[in-house]
This record gives structure tokens, C-alpha cells and sequence, in this order.
């Protein structure tokens, strides 16, 4: 074997590499945005818990001003009239404040 199949074997080798690498950077890219959809959903607890509130408001006649998911946190809030805050943690627990 001359120099040059070793120096054409070598590039092609770099190119490979090159390739599986940018391959497994767009690999992991994709996973990323897969977990931060994930994130986006509320667990079966939170909605059941979620639910159970909503039809104690609605029996309550108050009126549900605000519901938001908090992704940084993974909570559901949700205001009831003006002044009853409540917070239900992806376990289902809630935290009426």
C-alpha cells in the first residue's frame, strides 16, 4: 500500500466520522424537542385533580378566571373568582392558597 491509500483511506475515514457525528448531533436535537413537547402535557392526576376543581367551582358558582400550565414547573394553576389561587403539582396534589 502506497502513501496515498493510506492518506485517501484516512479522509474517507474522517468523512465517516464527520458524518456519524453530525448524524448523532441531529439525533439528539430531535429527543430534545421531544421531551420539551412531553413537557407540554399535564400528567392524568393533574387533569383528574383538575377537573374535581372545576366542577367544585362550578358548584360553588364562582367563575374559573385563569387555568395555565407552568412547563418550567409542571403545574397547573388555576384562578377561581379574584382571590382563590390553586396549584396542583403533577402528582395531583393541590395547594389552595
Amino acid at each position: 500500500m502506497g502513501i496515498e491509500n493510506l492518506i485517501s483511506i484516512k479522509i474517507k475515514a474522517l468523512l465517516l466520522a464527520q458524518r456519524a457525528r453530525n448524524a448523532l448531533i441531529k439525533y439528539l436535537e430531535e429527543i430534545s424537542v421531544i421531551k420539551r413537547k412531553l413537557k407540554l402535557v399535564p400528567t392524568t392526576e393533574q387533569l383528574k385533580t383538575f377537573f374535581r376543581i372545576c366542577v367544585r367551582a362550578s358548584n360553588l358558582l364562582r367563575n374559573i378566571e385563569l387555568t395555565r400550565y407552568d412547563t418550567r414547573s409542571q403545574r397547573i394553576v388555576v384562578l377561581i373568582g379574584t382571590e382563590i389561587q390553586v396549584e396542583i403539582l403533577s402528582n395531583g396534589e393541590e395547594i389552595i392558597q
